[in-house]
């Protein structure tokens, strides 16, 4: 479990995930989830040695301001995207004369990259499939126009970064045939049925591929276009447990996390089994709680799991031992739910900090293990 400073989101925070980071694939273990907000990573040992990189980008909803030219710059040294965390928002309210208030708000986003340690990666070129919001033009299909271009030359969709832009990167296989059918873009309007969308498409045999904020990318086996369908499961509802007990009692199979409308990864998606699938599969949810402390000396905040959290971890890997896969890491409410102010204290109670954020963050993790 791999965590970072909670003060700003800055070069100290940065420094200190990226640190943690970097031993750890010093140590042969490769991030296989992430969490935003307060950044948060699981790590699981392969024993291939790797690298990390950060980047921030800020924008507004619907582009990632600095990200192509960040990218790329890694890129080059064999670097490969792996997650996004949401960061936050700083919205200012404006009341221009004669005319109606209205809020503009910039977001910031940090991006995670991975490379093997003394490996000499080809880097891959890469494009962006952007669209502006439009009351006119559906976003689905003007991003399904750019990648069906980009397709037959070799570039594919790797990442969603937001509902208006998908990263295309060149595979290598531009000498062969791409069916367009094969890939497809669904969003959603201002109104979130994502799901709806999805479900849509999965009737005519597309699967989930990856998703976002009321976007997602399907694909359809053309060996295989069996429909299926999906069931979405919020973490933050009470009956939560026993949505998931369904889920296992029903043979379903975990996809991957969807963001809440304040993008923290609260939701689960599941796929239900196929036809002839017999395999049963078993899913168990475990707690994870970080603790904040105040280092009046250093005007400094340390953050460490809690000492039954620490037990936990300890079950984990037991588990792991025992069959369960790490599936994901999510949360079970939004960081604004617990959001207090730190003070750290100083000689002087004039000159005492402030710094606002959760004294403590809840995470919760779920393992699966197929029979």
């Amino acid at each position: 479990m791999l965590n970072g400073e909670h003060i700003n989101v800055g070069p100290s925070t940065k420094k200190n995930f990226i640190q943690e980071l970097d031993e750890a694939g010093a140590r042969g273990f490769k991030v296989v989830s992430t969490v935003g907000g307060f950044p948060v990573a699981l790590g699981k040992r392969d024993d291939v040695q790797r690298e990390y990189a950060l980047f921030l980008t800020k924008g507004n909803f619907w582009n990632k301001g600095g990200f192509e030219a960040s990218y790329t710059h890694l890129s080059r040294q064999g670097f490969q995207l792996i997650a996004g965390l949401d960061v936050g928002e700083s919205c200012e309210d404006f009341t221009p004369m004669g005319a109606m208030p209205y809020r503009e708000c910039v977001y910031t986003d940090l991006f995670l990259a991975e490379r093997q340690k003394g490996v000499d990666e080809t880097a891959r070129e890469q494009r962006l499939a952007f669209t502006g919001p439009s009351f006119r033009n559906k976003t689905a299909t003007a991003l399904n126009k750019q990648i069906g271009d980009r397709l037959d030359q070799g570039y594919y969709p790797t990442f969603l970064l937001s509902k208006f832009e998908i990263l295309l990167e060149l595979t290598g296989k531009q000498n062969e045939s791409v069916d367009k059918a094969d890939v497809r873009v669904v969003a959603s309007g201002s109104r979130d049925d994502l799901a709806k969308e999805v479900n849509e498409m999965a009737k005519q045999g597309y699967r989930l591929s990856m998703v976002n904020k009321k976007i997602a990318l399907m694909r359809r086996n053309r060996a295989d276009a069996t429909p299926t369908s999906y069931v979405w499961l919020d973490a933050t509802e009470e009956d939560f447990e026993n949505q998931l007990t369904q889920m296992q009692e029903q043979g379903a199979i975990y996809r991957m996390t969807y963001p809440s409308d304040r993008r923290v990864k609260n939701k689960l998606i599941f796929e239900q089994k196929a036809s002839g699938d017999n395999t049963q599969r078993e899913y168990k949810i475990l707690k994870l709680e970080l603790s904040h402390t105040a280092d009046a000396a250093n005007q400094h905040i340390t953050t460490d799991l809690k000492s039954e959290s620490k037990e936990t971890m300890k079950l984990l890997n037991t588990m792991v031992k025992g069959g369960y896969v790490v599936c994901d890491l999510f949360l079970e409410s939004s960081f604004s739910d617990n959001n207090e102010a730190f003070i750290l204290p100083s000689l002087n109670p004039v000159t005492s900090t402030s710094v606002h954020g959760p004294t403590s963050d809840s995470y919760e993790v779920l393992m699966m293990r197929s029979k």
